[in-house]
């Protein structure tokens, strides 16, 4: 019902700018090399896969069924982020039976029908949904890991390079790395040995794909300068994206846009603090809670368990 609800409004869309962004991108790559194609402004090259087979795919449907109207290749665009919505109420059901069983289903049936997530899918066409879904199979990998100890060494591995993919999409889930490094460092004997090893691997696994997708995309095999050349490229866009965008409320809704103008400018203070400070403030707030709870299982590891470890 709910990947209905978004097919049925997959025509409906705002945000033209950026959806008409991705089409050319996705065009783009019809005819363009992956390393001649540098136009994928303020974002990791992670996506540009995704773009290219999209671009590809289309090329191969339309030389042979028309689309005037440009309405196949925007539902073609939305398809991925759509899908991933499903998804992510499937791994959020995952991870809340790890942690709060009875909630489990309940989650899953808010992402399903949080208009937030339907809306940024499927009127705006925005990607976040594929970023945030590798983020939270890192996760889910992470929790089940301590499940089985026989297990904990290939999931922990498999963790990192999901965590990758999600950076290489959108790079918004990058506050979660401290919390990722503190759940591999906070445990006891064979345990942390084999949380290390996982993460040891998977952290290889995550630099080599990086190293690869960014070479796809630069034409520069050289792993340090194939990282440089993007680390420089995003740099560039993302100052200018930044500038650009300085608003509380753009993508996502949130709190700012339920009790203030939806447009609000994040330079505005409040009790002489700026409302981005704030959100920074907060952001760093949560991060520290995270690792201060994660010190806290450490030092008291029966305190917090998993429910599934208790039957």
């Amino acid at each position: 019902m709910a990947l209905l609800l978004r097919l049925a409004f997959v025509e409906v869309h705002s945000h033209t700018n950026d959806v008409q962004a991705f089409a050319g991108w996705a065009i783009q790559q019809r005819y363009t090399p992956p390393w001649e194609f540098h136009s994928f402004a303020g974002y990791p090259p992670g996506y540009s896969v995704v773009l290219l087979a999209i671009g590809r795919l289309y090329g191969l449907i339309t030389a042979y069924l028309p689309d005037p109207g440009g309405l196949l290749l925007r539902a073609m665009l939305k398809f991925p982020p759509i899908v991933m919505d499903v998804v992510n109420a499937w791994l959020l059901w995952g991870i809340a039976r790890c942690v709060a069983p009875r909630l489990a289903l309940t989650a899953a049936m808010v992402w399903l029908f949080n208009p937030v997530a339907w809306i940024d899918s499927t009127r705006w066409g925005q990607i976040d949904s594929v970023c945030w879904g590798f983020a939270l199979a890192a996760l889910l990998m992470l929790l089940l890991g301590t499940r089985d100890p026989a297990k904990t060494v290939p999931r922990f591995a498999w963790a990192w390079p999901l965590l990758a993919v999600s950076f290489l999409v959108k790079p918004v889930a990058l506050p979660m790395l401290p919390a990722f490094v503190s759940y591999a460092l906070f445990a006891r004997g064979g345990t942390l040995q084999r949380r290390l090893a996982g993460s040891g691997a998977g952290i290889v696994a995550a630099a080599l794909l990086c190293w690869g997708i960014a070479s796809l995309f630069s034409g520069i095999l050289n792993p340090f300068e194939a990282a440089r050349t993007w680390i420089g490229y995003l740099g560039v866009h993302s100052m200018v994206g930044v500038s650009g965008g300085s608003y509380t409320s753009v993508n996502a809704f949130n709190i700012w846009s339920v009790i203030m103008p939806f447009y609000l400018p994040d330079t505005i203070r409040l009790g002489g603090v700026s409302l981005a400070q704030i959100g920074f403030g907060l952001a760093l707030l949560a991060i520290v809670a995270i690792v201060a709870w994660m010190m806290w299982a450490y030092v008291r590891p029966r305190a917090l368990q998993p429910a599934a470890e208790n039957g």
